[in-house]
């Protein structure tokens, strides 16, 4: 055995200096404040509730943060740093960029399962990254840019040694964090001891798909929403148009700036009405935000409905709701309104909604219970595919950040071809 020559020099941090004390309490005010913004939102949290929450008075906590503008930007900073480790240990002892892929995902629950049993803290999602300072703003986006570029990289990887198949790169990366990333959303309802069942029917999803033979996209004829659509929303009324187009600006003004980033103002603006033209249809913010779900979820209905209708199989059924809703996406009648504005909803709001998701995704659990009776589907885990085309479907609009392109059919077979065919080179 031989020792670390440099063991010897290495200083252990004293728990009785003041330094390391501040890093401790500090790593505590924001894991606390991390955990309440991703629960109730940032908008609903006050810095009382978090002092509150750990004994700890505001006179202290302006120590450590001078508002809650700037404790939020330090949780983003925190969480940064987590996904610099998880980037770094998705590489460790990778040999194909499909390794480095499968132990992203690995780490990735690793690390929720230790912030669970409060062996590490708590880590705030990234919602709320334009209503930082500008300076603050632009130095978080880099960081979030770094690290999706470190999974596009894995992609490029894989592709150039073998281990995935000949896909699109930046679709594909898009895809894979859209799954990984929706977790937030169904992870912690599931029990301890059966986690390692879902993360293995994930990983598998990921590398193999959930089509029983390989899938082909046609050119299908995307549904727009025509007359019979706009019927649903009681379009026979004027009124009824105008709230509409209330509801698409907003759910742009939200997915780009977040709730606290989003104003009215713009949204009137950019319509060219005042706003008191704007209250005659929309009461407040956090009603336009609702309403904005409503919509989306309308528009999931009947996407699905006409999903049923054209699809032959359950596996079509389902590539018809996804590429439908991608076309919505990207298309002047869009786009869909990201759940990560969700906890900007007062409780009771947010309740209903995942109420109303719920019966849309019961929905889709019969086209995949469809699939697998009629061997299309291979058999994974229906309700891990149900949360799969959920994390699809919301992040779709990312991938204009990405890529610029103007083809929304061959977009949107690139960007399903892991969730149907999966990304590991079955050759």
């Amino acid at each position: 055995m031989t020792s670390d020559p440099k063991a010897s020099t290495r200083k252990k941090k004293s728990p009785f200096s003041r330094k390391y004390q501040r890093e401790i309490k500090l790593q505590t005010i924001l894991s606390e404040a991390a955990r309440l913004f991703n629960f109730q939102g940032t908008r609903a949290t006050t810095l009382g509730d978090i002092t509150q929450s750990i004994g700890l008075t505001k006179t202290s906590l302006y120590h450590y943060a001078r508002n809650k503008e700037e404790l939020v930007y330090k949780c983003y900073l925190a969480s940064c740093d987590a996904g610099d480790e998880l980037m770094d240990e998705a590489q460790h002892n990778a040999t194909t960029g499909l390794d480095c892929l499968g132990n992203f995902v690995k780490v990735f629950f690793a690390r929720w399962d230790d912030i669970d049993q409060g062996r590490r803290p708590h880590t705030a999602m990234l919602i709320e990254i334009p209503t930082l300072a500008d300076n603050h703003r632009k130095e978080i986006e880099t960081r979030v840019n770094r690290h999706f570029n470190t999974i596009l990289g894995f992609v490029q990887r894989g592709i150039e040694d073998g281990s995935l198949s000949k896909c699109s790169p930046i679709p594909t990366a898009q895809a894979f964090l859209a799954i990984v990333h929706w977790s937030y959303v169904w992870y912690g309802s599931v029990a301890s001891e059966k986690r390692p069942a879902a993360i293995e029917q994930l990983l598998g999803l990921i590398k193999g798909g959930i089509s029983a033979t390989r899938y082909q996209f046609d050119k299908i004829l995307f549904h727009s929403l025509d007359t019979q659509l706009l019927q649903g929303f009681d379009r026979d009324k004027q009124n009824d148009i105008k709230r509409d187009a209330f509801l698409q600006v907003g759910s742009l003004m939200f997915n780009q700036r977040g709730y606290m980033g989003a104003s009215l103002d713009d949204v009137a603006e950019q319509l060219e009405v005042t706003k008191g033209a704007f209250y005659y249809h929309i009461r407040n913010k956090e009603d336009l935000l609702y309403q904005c779900f409503r919509r989306t979820l309308d528009l999931i209905g009947e996407m699905i409905k006409r999903a049923d209708e054209d699809g032959n199989n359950g596996a079509e059924k389902i590539e018809r709701v996804l590429r439908y809703l991608f076309n919505i996406q990207h298309s002047d009648e869009g786009p869909l309104i990201g759940y990560r504005s969700l906890p900007s909803l007062s409780m009771e709001r947010r309740t209903e909604i995942l109420s109303l998701t719920q019966a849309s995704s019961d929905q889709l659990g019969a086209f995949i219970t469809e699939g697998i009776a009629d061997g299309s589907i291979s058999d994974v885990d229906p309700w891990i595919i149900e949360n799969a085309i959920a994390g699809t479907v919301d992040a779709a609009p990312d991938i204009a950040t990405h890529m610029n392109f103007t083809n929304n059919s061959q977009v949107s077979a690139e960007y399903l071809e892991l969730f149907f065919n999966g990304i590991a080179n079955r050759s």
